[in-house]
């Protein structure tokens, strides 16, 4: 009895460790016109925890990292960020050299006026809302150094932003920092099209209560967003339709934009409608045609979320739907994606935006 004990706790724990496999990626930062080394760059993993800062070598160490696809960020200031998607597997060693060409940061010489800063200031206002956008956490969130950012806009309306380094984002609802690198903003009447690289570092709780705060809102934040949603759908078939109906959802599919008033009406589709398993196990792909409603029946609209887009009449179940943009996205089982552009998202999911991100690491 006590080998056969002794026998199922060895195989229990190597399981275990099978399952929580970790690895260490490493690298280097170099001047793409001269080959040196780049100290104090920043290297990190992008909406996650994990980052480092190169040494006086340029070189980067990242330890812990689980298997899955990645995409790797190397940024400095007066340097062009690189972005770089990697796949870790539990027997590869991964070493990454990054080579960043410099940049010019001066700009056009601006006569700064008191009506300048008075437009500076509006400005910054309209991005922070575009940015953060205006949900309850936005309240207990802010941009630290708001003077790295350049504004403009044209004659039609269209309004854009640079930032000359890593905005410092303080999110005291979620307790976190992030540093976000803007790597595009654009944004008109219509429209709102931005992207960026995210870096998480986790405050420390002033206290007990705090504590609890965050990892009450952070849960809150979770549920029912895009994220949660293809957690499910990366999930293991065929409990996948019985998941999402378990936890809140409902989905949708329509052609045209206008149908979508139709879900209230219409009956969901399986998981087959919107995803397929791909040539390996772990691998899943979101893949539909036109687009893809998705209802969140277990929490309301916001007041603000009204607010912001005129609609009238009481808090309804939060409604998003979905547009793949260059053909099937893959995705994996903790609900991540790699590329922002190639998901566009509508409704609810859109107007939640970094002040409701939270990092891949996050559980709930």
């Amino acid at each position: 009895m006590k080998t056969a004990v002794c026998l199922l706790a060895l195989i229990n724990v190597a399981h275990l460790l099978a399952q929580t496999q970790q690895h260490s990626l490493s690298g280097a930062v170099l001047d793409a016109e001269t080959n040196f080394p780049l100290a104090n760059a920043n290297v990190f993993i992008d909406k996650s925890l994990m980052g480092s800062a190169t040494d006086s070598s340029g070189l980067f160490h990242l330890h812990n990292v689980q298997p899955g696809t990645y995409d790797l960020v190397a940024s400095m200031i007066g340097y062009e960020t690189q972005k770089r998607e990697i796949i870790i597997t539990s027997d590869s060693k991964t070493q990454i050299v990054f080579k960043l060409r410099p940049i010019l940061l001066q700009g056009p010489e601006v006569v700064v006026t008191a009506e300048h800063e008075k437009q500076w200031q509006r400005d910054l206002e309209k991005f922070t809302a575009l940015l953060l956008s205006t949900t309850q956490n936005v309240k207990e969130t802010k941009i630290l150094n708001p003077q790295v950012l350049v504004f403009s806009e044209n004659q039609e309306g269209q309004f854009e932003a640079a930032a000359q380094a890593p905005l410092l984002i303080e999110n005291q609802a979620l307790g976190y920092k992030l540093d976000f690198v803007l790597e595009d903003f654009v944004a008109t009447a219509q429209n709102l099209s931005y992207s960026g690289s995210t870096k998480f570092e986790e405050l420390t709780p002033k206290s007990d209560e705090q504590n609890e705060k965050w990892q009450k809102n952070r849960r809150k934040a979770y549920l029912g967003s895009l994220r949660h949603f293809l957690a499910i759908v990366g999930s293991t078939p065929p409990r996948i339709d019985a998941k999402l109906k378990e936890e809140g959802f409902e989905v949708f599919s329509f052609k045209h934009v206008w149908e979508r008033e139709n879900m209230r009406a219409a009956e969901p589709v399986n998981w087959r409608t919107f995803s397929r398993r791909g040539k390996t196990p772990d691998e899943i792909l979101l893949s539909f045609p036109d687009y893809l409603g998705v209802k969140y029946l277990n929490e309301h609209e916001e007041r603000n979320f009204l607010i912001q887009y005129h609609i009238e009449g009481d808090p309804r179940p939060q409604e998003s739907w979905l547009k793949l943009e260059q053909g099937p996205v893959k995705i994996d089982r903790l609900g991540r994606y790699q590329s922002d552009a190639a998901l566009t998202k509508f409704g609810y999911w859109a107007w939640e935006r970094l002040a409701d991100m939270l990092p891949f690491e996050y559980k709930p």
